[in-house]
């Protein structure tokens, strides 16, 4: 065997050093260690434009043992995300029992191989702080100006989830391509 020759992928490495980019293009294995870590790499900028870019997340919350999903307009500040809601909503309650949430963004797609989107997991609380809870308000009403138009912003509470994992589907750089990662909270 030459000694030239590494027997590992580049996968197998990165999974070994704790990094968790995964998929067909080696290039991006590697590029994820964490959120502070990442923030400049060209990873984490696809992730945040996305975000950035889309207004629906589809938020899974637990009571009981028993799941619930929704579909929620969002707001995010980097990874954070903000969504508005009454506190007697079933996804509301079943937060004050258990904080724990998962999430999805994408499109509605009929084509496998342009499939883009975000998955993560994390936490989720009602933003308590007056002074966040304007600032998120804020950030909210820039995204969606209609909603002052409504007056139903005396009738919410702003939620931020805080993800703890991050997960991006790319079908377009090869199918099943995803980067990872883990945020720092």
């Amino acid at each position: 065997m030459s000694s030239n020759i590494n027997p590992f992928s580049p996968e197998d490495i990165a999974r070994e050093e704790g990094l968790v980019a995964t998929g067909n293009d080696s290039q991006a294995v590697g590029l994820l260690r964490g959120q502070r870590q990442a923030r400049g790499s060209a990873s984490v900028k696809r992730i945040l434009a996305y975000l950035a870019h889309h207004n629906t997340l589809t938020l899974a919350t637990e009571r009981d043992g028993i799941p619930f999903a929704c579909s929620l307009f969002y707001a995010n500040d980097n990874f954070d995300l903000y969504f508005v809601s009454e506190t007697r909503t079933r996804h509301a309650e079943n937060l004050q029992s258990n904080p724990r949430v998962a999430a999805a963004i994408h499109e509605d797609y009929s084509d496998w191989r342009v499939i883009q989107g975000v998955q993560l997991e994390g936490v989720c609380a009602v933003v308590s702080d007056p002074i966040e809870s304007a600032r998120v308000l804020a950030l909210y009403a820039v995204k969606f100006p209609f909603v002052a138009q409504l007056g139903a912003m005396a009738k919410v509470s702003p939620y931020k989830v805080t993800p703890r994992w991050v997960r991006f589907v790319d079908n377009t750089r090869g199918f099943g391509f995803k980067e990872e990662l883990t945020c720092n909270v």
